[in-house]
């Protein structure tokens, strides 16, 4: 057993540097035989906590030549390799042959250096998995609040590593449930998932690093456009992640009242550093949606993405009276139902009118369904050369 106490850290923006270096480095180290190599567990998913530890998944076609080939240059690296932990676990109610699910594993250990190495089998259901388990929690980053905080309270309960991850088993069963039919529904598939850049050079569907930023007025359909936005990428299998404004800053938000000035822009500086660590993991379009209608709101974004992308912004419009008849609809919303408080909104959006940017793209929401203009957007990105 395992007795080291189980340590939850804060989401660390060198988690994506440190990983994505790694990556580099074992490409050069493991030669072709490495098919792809992806940075996954819960260091990958931005606004995650986390164990300081990294997790790397090198997809092979045979595990027994691997572990032959790999064991003198992962030593190089620093990597031991276990006898244990060749096998993960089978979610609950598959009735897979256990066979399938095996792996090898090779750990690193060093401060700022923790590193675990999963060798899986190309095309195998654990490697699958560890895919699908990431890019879901990617583009639901309210499923992302709920996992840190259930990770929190495990840890602050279990005595041991070991007890620790066989207790949160179940949890993770829970959300490959809920991904699956996300799959489904999206056409998600890890060959449309592609790993580092370097052993993806020649995938379908590749697009140079854009962040596309969907604003408008309230209820005029930007999360809704969005999501389709990304279900449009998906099926051209662009590797996509979506990030919502609100839900940012509803996190920033959780511990106490901050003034509107200041959440909102700690809000916008978060989005744009959650895009860079998405680009820079290898996500080619990274959609944000939220209110950056002002020409202050554009300029914080640009100037706190680490790295460089083309943006798209598009704006979507409303009239007063179809905001207030969706909003009512919503039972999620607040004070943003209030047709009083939506009047006095798109009163005072209306004086400032005068101090908005241009913008790209301008979609009238109550006369294009947001599939449609999903694939407008798609259209017009593709046509402006992003779409390689």
């Amino acid at each position: 057993m395992t007795r080291e106490p189980v340590v939850i850290s804060t989401p660390d923006p060198m988690w994506a540097e440190r990983a994505a270096a790694l990556i580099t480095a074992l490409h050069a180290a493991l030669g072709a035989r490495a098919l792809r190599i992806d940075h996954i567990g819960s260091t990958s998913i931005p606004a995650m906590d986390a164990k300081d530890v990294l997790d790397i998944q090198v997809s092979v076609s045979d595990l027994d030549d691997a572990q032959r080939h790999f064991e003198v240059p992962l030593r190089g690296l620093g990597f031991v390799r276990s006898p244990d932990g060749t096998r993960d676990h089978v979610p609950a109610g598959r009735r897979d042959d256990p066979a399938l699910w095996t792996k090898r594993f090779w750990a690193r250990r060093g401060p700022g250096e923790d590193v675990n190495l999963h060798v899986r089998l190309s095309g195998s259901p654990n490697e699958r998995l560890a895919l699908l388990f990431r890019d879901w929690l990617r583009v639901h980053p309210q499923a992302v609040i709920a996992y840190s905080a259930i990770k929190r309270s495990l840890a602050a309960a279990m005595l041991d590593l070991d007890t620790y991850a066989e207790v949160k088993d179940p949890i993770v069963d829970l959300v490959i449930a809920t991904a699956e039919e996300w799959a489904a529904e999206t056409g998600w598939s890890p060959s449309s998932q592609p790993g580092s850049r370097r052993s993806q050079s020649t995938s379908v569907g590749r697009m140079q690093d854009t962040v596309i930023v969907i604003t408008g007025p309230i209820a005029s359909g930007k999360s809704t456009v969005a999501r389709a936005l990304f279900r449009e990428l998906a099926a051209l299998e662009v590797r996509a992640a979506v990030i919502d404004l609100d839900v940012i800053e509803d996190m920033l938000t959780a511990d106490g009242p901050k003034s509107d000035l200041e959440s909102w822009a700690l809000a916008r500086r978060a989005v744009a550093r959650l895009a860079s660590g998405f680009l820079q993991d290898g996500v080619a379009v990274v959609i944000a949606d939220g209110s950056f209608n002002l020409a202050h709101d554009r300029t914080t974004l640009g100037q706190h993405l680490d790295t460089k992308a083309d943006m798209l912004f598009v704006t979507l419009n409303v009239t007063l009276k179809e905001a207030i008849r969706r909003a009512q609809g919503d039972p999620t919303r607040g004070v943003s139902r209030d047709p009083a408080f939506l009047a006095e909104y798109f009163a005072a959006a209306s004086k400032t009118s005068a101090e908005r940017p241009a913008t790209d793209v301008v979609i009238d929401t109550e006369s294009v369904s947001p599939t449609a203009a999903a694939a407008e957007i798609a259209r017009i990105v593709g046509r402006g050369g992003r779409l390689e």
